[in-house]
Order: structure tokens, then sequence, then C-alpha cells
């Protein structure tokens, strides 16, 4: 099943896409199109796209996703889990890795070291004894944006947070009750707050 949406901001339409899939999978794309909507006459920056010597700005748009999965029964006791991937010492073998996240994080795609993420609840268990989950696996790590230093949040692709409700977007969030700016700056340090 696809589902899909478009809303327009300015000159630009996005399509942001969410297949589900008959296995459980789930799938997120973003579709864009529309017109430029920013202009130079300064040749390294752009390209050429009116006689007058107009060029269109080259720029990127960065897509974020927020999912709240509250696996089971309750999402308080869900737990989020990282996978790693580490040759050994003769490079012939890999080991696995995990660590459970307790404080909120941010964390980079690594596909040397196959980095993913899961989801799982504490509690409720499937049919073959497992934990169930939700297992987040990058499938196209080639193309990525970390933005300037006065866009932090671009620095890593994936977020561990709690739950609050003035943290909505990933960046330009009202900063009342305590709130902050960005996504990046949602992460506390080491034991100052507990996901689960």
């Amino acid at each position: 099943l696809s589902l899909f949406s478009v809303s327009t901001s300015g000159e630009y339409n996005y399509i942001p896409v969410w297949r589900l899939g008959d296995d459980g999978t789930l799938e997120l794309l973003m579709g864009a199109t529309g017109k430029l909507q920013r202009f130079t006459t300064d040749s390294r920056y752009g390209w050429p796209v009116r006689a007058d010597g107009t060029r269109g700005t080259s720029h990127i748009h960065n897509y974020y996703w927020r999912l709240d999965f509250d696996l089971g029964e309750s999402g308080t006791d869900d737990v989020v889990e990282e996978f790693n991937y580490t040759a050994g010492a003769d490079n012939s073998r890999r080991t696995l890795g995990l660590t459970r996240f307790t404080t909120e994080a941010g964390r980079s795609i690594d596909p040397v070291g196959m980095r993913s993420w899961r989801i799982r609840d504490g509690a409720a268990i499937n049919a073959n004894g497992q934990f169930i989950s939700y297992q987040l696996e990058p499938i196209e790590v080639g193309h990525r944006d970390v933005g300037p230093s006065y866009e932090p949040w671009t620095a890593n692709d994936f977020y561990v947070t709690s739950y609050r409700e003035c943290e909505r977007y990933v960046s330009h969030n009202p900063q009342v009750n305590g709130c902050a700016n960005n996504l990046a700056a949602w992460q506390w340090p080491a034991g100052a707050q507990r996901l689960v």
C-alpha cells in the first residue's frame, strides 16, 4: 500500500510517500517538484536559466520524518538499540555489536559498520519468542548533506528523543517551557534523562 500527499510551499510541491509492505516493511520516500525560487548572477552558485544571465541557485533540501512507534500496550517501555558490525583482526569475520540507548542521542549513518537501529517493545513478544520490533536499515546512504554550523541538526541522520509537545520540528521550534530550537539541541548529556 502506498500513501502520499502533496503539499505546496512557495513555488515548490513536496510529495511524501509512505509505502507499507505486506511483510511489515515501511519505506519513506520524498518527491519534490516546482519552480525555482532562488536566483543569482554569480556563475559559482548556479546554472543559466534565462537569456539575460540569470542563474538558478544551487541548493539542497533535507527531509526528516518523526516516527513514534509506541509498540505493544504502551510506548513507555519501548527500547531503542543500535547495531554495528566491526571487522576482526584478520578482516575475515565481522562481529555484531549492540548498544542500547538510555538517553537522547544523535547518530550518523555508517555504511562500513552497516549501522542500523531497532525499536522494540520492552515486554511484548511474538510467536517466535522475540520482542516485537521494527528494524530501521538505511538503504541509500550515498547522498547526505551536512549543513553549516548554524544548522547543527544536519550533522546526524538519526535521532532518539523523548516526546515533548513543544519540540515538534527539526528546527525553528518555539523556545518556551525549556524546549530547544532545533533537533540537535534536544540531545541531553549522558545520564540527564532516561528514555526507558
